[in-house]
This record gives structure tokens, C-alpha cells and sequence, in this order.
């Protein structure tokens, strides 16, 4: 339920918050509720790809592109998720989660998030995601369309080199 009151919430700052560019940062405040808390009294791991899919609605939602994607029944589906957790966040605590499109391919899209708390990284995570459009997956391209920029993908981060690598190692069981 408090996920869906977040949704909610993230859905009126789209509507009144600043529009942006595709390609700069979304900022989105949280704070940590007991419902957000595991037995060691910090937000649980689960919560964390919460907060990215909620950042990334909201990231999608400042890019003038989330009312274009709904009208075609297209959704933003994650293929993969890392995080590294570097410093718990404590129950009650407002954090931040910092979010952006690093680059895409014809059909992927790599996007991080910064999870922080006063301007410290508390977490981050990374997410490899597609679009899916009437149960189809939908080109990257495409979707890039729908900002009416002209768009030209970032340099591929040898960090997100890597992990494409080790998730198609993970495919043919070689690890």
C-alpha cells in the first residue's frame, strides 16, 4: 500500500515539477518508513529496486515521454538489477534517489541510481531495462523518439561493459 501512495505522490511532482532532458538527472526524496525495514531496523534490499522503479517512473515522468508511453500500452521492464549497498539507510531517514540514463543500444537502455542521504552514497544501483510495448519488446530507438530530441547514445562505461559481459556469461553457465 505505501508503494502505491509513493506512485501516487511521484505522479503529482510529475505533474507540477520541471521538465527535463532526456539525458539529465531526476531527483526524487524519500524517506524511510518502518514498513521499509527489515529485522536489523534499516531499509530492506528489496525496497531499494522499489525506490529505482519508482525513480525511473519519475525520470520517464520529467522527460515528457510517460503520458506517450501509456497511450501505447508500453512499459519500461527491467532485465537486470545491481546494487551495492555501501552504508545502511536508518529507519525515518529522508534519503534521495538520483537517477539517469547512462546509455542505451538498439534494445536496451542502462540507467543508475544514487541512493543518498545529506549528499552521501548511501547506495547504487545500475539496471539494464527494455520497453514492452502490447507484449512486444519495442526498439530503444523508438522510444527515444518519443522525447523529440535528436539523440545520440552515450559512450558505453567500461563498468557497464563488464556487466554485460558477466550477465551473458551468466546466460551459457560459464562462470
Amino acid at each position: 500500500m505505501t508503494l502505491y501512495l509513493r506512485l501516487l505522490i511521484i505522479m503529482i511532482k510529475i505533474l507540477f515539477g520541471p521538465k527535463k532532458h532526456p539525458l539529465e538527472k531526476s531527483v526524487v526524496n524519500f524517506r524511510v518508513l518502518p514498513t521499509d525495514c527489515d529485522l536489523n531496523f534499516h531499509m530492506t534490499s528489496a525496497r531499494y529496486a522499489a525506490f529505482m522503479e519508482a525513480a525511473t517512473i519519475h525520470l520517464m515522468g520529467q522527460m515528457e515521454i510517460l503520458d506517450a508511453l501509456l497511450k501505447r500500452r508500453c512499459f519500461p521492464v527491467n532485465n537486470a538489477i545491481n546494487v551495492t549497498y555501501i552504508r545502511s539507510i536508518k529507519p525515518f531517514e529522508k534519503f534521495t534517489v538520483v537517477s539517469r540514463i547512462v546509455t542505451w543500444d538498439n534494445k536496451y537502455w542502462y540507467k543508475d541510481h544514487r541512493f543518498e542521504v545529506d549528499g552521501e552514497l548511501r547506495a547504487y544501483g545500475i539496471a539494464k531495462g527494455v520497453f514492452i510495448c502490447r507484449q512486444a519488446v519495442v526498439s530503444i530507438s523508438d522510444i527515444v523518439a518519443l522525447t523529440g530530441e535528436e539523440l545520440v547514445p552515450p559512450p558505453i562505461p567500461e563498468s557497464i561493459l563488464k556487466w554485460k559481459e558477466f550477465l551473458e556469461s551468466k546466460k551459457e553457465k560459464t562462470l
